[in-house]
């Protein structure tokens, strides 16, 4: 597939060369009237910021442009079947920042793009100015109370986030600092309710909040990622945490995610977050040192922890209230309010697993959720499949030896380096961590098998439920989900593809019936100018390219229709 290359041009840089607008982002923070991507924070006490490195500024601003630049531009179809960058759009930043010659250090660009390619998935390349008017400091701040803590937690609202500041408030008994970035003002409600309730909980704690606001003004989000998420997360931290005089700041994600093996092989490249891998932190740990000018840690306590035993720390500290309060699904932006929970994304199925496990149901219930777990029925295609490989990669590592696990999960040897201690003792902790995942899915499945064993033999379960799945898959009709599934109707505005719907424009249907009328005449490949030619006889211009007609349902393009085996064609994928 053709490769594409995006200039993000930020704080109102000129582009370096004339290039095309159609592949220029442009973001800034500065002009109010016209802003793009709002940067606020919350809650500082006005005596903290006396005396902040230009760099910290700058690095605030350069998190802040990664993260909306990221999810500026499209990355094609969430139904791609495999892992491939090779087609990731790659990224070309031009940043004003104060402090130029600092950022220009060929050793701190070179750790900058390594760490964000790892996040990112394909290549963001970097080039910085000097700024001419830089905005103060104070431009991005509300001031508020809070003036010191010994500890900074990034705070998702999330059970993990929820689980660890627990640990920190009423195990270790420190003075927290809890970050928050937001996006949307539902998640700020719901973080300040959570927040809220462990004040309550603990009223003799000391707990505080630092909100931060991070968000894109004025133009639409093309690509629903996470992935630089987390560079975002942590560089609002850490620029806490510095004005705070610490040198540390912590994350709480269990290791199963953290370690982020597809052990849902659905689980597809623009949505395979890594964004507390051990490698990853292991990469903050060097540029946050290099930046701040000192020694400083980015650490997760539960990297060698499962879901399940994160939520039961909740219960440990008769905590287990809180948990209805916490949001996990990673859809939440679309979710309605009383069903915070899709229970089709991993995050939902992962948490529901735990609570279940744990014996939690009153206090995760089912109303919070759009689908039950094991009896509610699945919609075709990444729906059903995502939640039955997620079982069923559980049930095959049950009984994988340590040999067979690192061999069928090579992935995982990559965090055996970045974890504290010696790469054997890793490898046996990171292969006992999902062990015990396994264990925790297979109970729950057995357990729930158990409690609807007579629906199951009347057939009274919904066909494609994870129970009936999980229990008699091969005997269910697949025509709908094979591999290239492709159906259309009559004139082909309305098409399925592996089990997704979409209605296409005029035109995208004309080309969708040209190339589908070469492949059942044995000859699927067909010429871009051709199909051009057809669509307009009398446009005569040179530069027309074929994806621009799709642009308004770029799931289609790069998965139904690639390129053909010469260049300059183009097929279906069927």
């Amino acid at each position: 597939m053709e490769k594409i290359e995006y200039w993000v041009l930020c704080g109102g840089v000129d582009p370096p060369y004339p290039i095309s607008e159609e592949y220029i982002v442009r973001l800034d923070t500065t002009k109010v009237d016209q802003q793009t991507v709002k940067l606020r924070v919350e809650d500082i006490s006005r005596a903290l910021i006396k005396d902040v490195p230009d760099t910290l500024v700058d690095l605030l601003e350069i998190a802040a442009y990664v993260y909306c630049g990221d999810q500026a531009v499209s990355r094609g179809s969430d139904i791609i079947r495999a892992v491939d960058t090779k087609w990731y759009p790659t990224l070309h930043f031009v940043i004003p920042v104060r402090q130029a010659d600092f950022w220009s250090n060929r050793e701190l660009v070179d750790l900058l793009s390594r760490t964000l390619n790892f996040l990112y998935g394909g290549t963001l390349t970097f080039r910085f100015i000097k700024h001419p008017k830089p905005p103060p400091l104070e431009s991005y701040l509300d001031f508020g109370q809070v003036v010191e803590a010994e500890e900074v937690v990034l705070f998702s609202g999330g059970l993990d986030s929820l689980s660890g500041t627990i640990q920190e408030i009423a195990v270790h008994k420190r003075h927290v600092a809890l970050v928050s970035h937001r996006s949307v003002s539902g998640m700020y409600k719901r973080q300040d309710d959570l927040f809220q309730a462990i004040k309550e909980r603990f009223p003799d704690k000391k707990v505080d909040h630092v909100p931060i606001w991070v968000h894109k003004r004025r133009f639409r989000e093309k690509a629903d990622t996470q992935r630089t998420r987390s560079f975002l997360f942590a560089s609002l931290a850490v620029t806490v945490a510095k004005l705070l005089k610490l040198s540390r700041i912590r994350f709480y994600e269990n290791g199963v995610t953290s370690i982020n093996l597809p052990i849902a092989t659905e689980l597809l490249g623009t949505r395979a977050s890594r964004t507390t891998h051990p490698q990853v932190l292991h990469y903050f740990n060097e540029l946050f040192s290099l930046i701040t000018e000192d020694e400083f840690k980015v650490e997760n306590p539960f990297a060698l922890k499962t879901k399940t035993e994160v939520v039961s720390l909740l219960g440990k500290e008769n905590c287990e209230e809180l948990i209805k309060e916490t949001v996990s699904c990673s859809g939440t932006r679309h979710s309605i309010k009383t069903k915070r929970h899709c229970c089709s994304c991993t995050q939902c199925i992962d948490r529901r697993f735990a609570t279940l496990a744990n014996g939690y149901e009153r206090f995760d219930p089912e109303s919070l959720y759009s689908l039950d777990l094991l009896t509610g029925p699945r919609e075709p295609g990444e729906q059903r499949a995502l939640a039955l490989s997620f079982v069923k990669k559980a049930l095959e590592i049950e009984d994988m030896t340590e040999h067979g696990f690192f061999r069928e999960f090579g992935e995982a040897s990559r965090a055996v380096d970045y974890l504290d201690g010696r790469t054997g003792e890793n490898a046996e902790k990171i292969f006992n961590l999902y062990n015990r995942h396994a264990e925790v899915v297979s109970r729950v499945m057995e357990e729930g098998i158990q409690r609807h064993t007579k629906a199951l033999l009347r057939h009274e379960l919904p066909a494609y439920c994870l129970l009936v799945m999980a229990v008699d898959y091969d005997s269910l009709p697949k025509e709908a989900e094979a591999e290239g599934a492709f159906s259309h109707s009559d004139d082909f505005r309305s098409i399925n593809y592996n089990g997704f719907a979409y209605t296409l424009t005029s035109k995208q249907a004309e080309v969708v019936k040209l190339l589908y009328n070469a492949w059942e005449q044995g000859t699927p490949d067909i010429g871009q100018g051709f199909i051009l030619t057809k669509l307009d006889p009398d446009d005569k211009r040179s530069n027309r390219r074929l994806r621009d007609v799709f642009k308004s349902t770029p799931e289609v393009w790069g998965t139904l229709i690639i390129p053909g085996s010469k260049k300059g064609t183009y097929r279906l994928n069927i």
